[in-house]
């Protein structure tokens, strides 16, 4: 049996992944036609990939602190 998916699952799924890859939210809803970002937003969908990722971003490194000197 043949499963096929939605154009709104492949237009979800496109988003996601887009996202996730590192693509502007801007740029998508260009490609996906969407003018509102609050229909765009419910495309979304943070993965645990996402939030991963993120984090590593922003909390991997310490910061380096500079002494100054007296």
């Amino acid at each position: 049996m043949i499963e096929l998916i939605t154009t709104q699952t492949a237009r979800r799924t496109f988003v996601t992944l887009s996202l996730e890859r590192g693509l502007r939210p801007e740029t998508v809803m260009e490609i996906t036609g969407h003018s509102d970002y609050k229909t765009f937003k419910k495309y979304i969908k943070i993965t645990s990939n996402i939030k991963f990722v993120e984090m590593n971003k922003v909390w991997r490194k310490e910061p380096e602190l500079k002494l100054a000197k007296v």
